[in-house]
């Protein structure tokens, strides 16, 4: 495990050099370990089924959308901005 950690923060950094934007790059890098997680290796990497690791990284994105906490913090800069103007 310590070892694909080691490998995905290596692709990161590769990613960022090349002057892809951060939230790509962290993006890409997270698709790819879902996939890992669903179990892709170099051997089946033409015969893996994307579609488990793209859906398994879409709950994820939809899970922590629908989170009470991140939706407050857009409601107190509204409220900031309304009390400003």
């Amino acid at each position: 495990m310590i070892t694909a950690l080691i490998g995905f923060a290596i692709l990161l950094l590769i990613i960022v050099v090349i002057r892809i934007p951060i939230a790509f790059a962290m993006g890409l890098v997270g698709f790819f370990g879902f996939a890992y997680m669903q179990g892709l290796t170099f051997d089946n990497f033409m015969d893996f089924r994307w579609n488990g690791a793209l859906s398994m990284a879409a709950k994820r994105v939809v899970d922590t959308s629908q989170e009470y906490g991140l939706s407050v913090i857009p409601l107190f800069i509204l409220m900031g901005n309304l009390v400003t103007w």
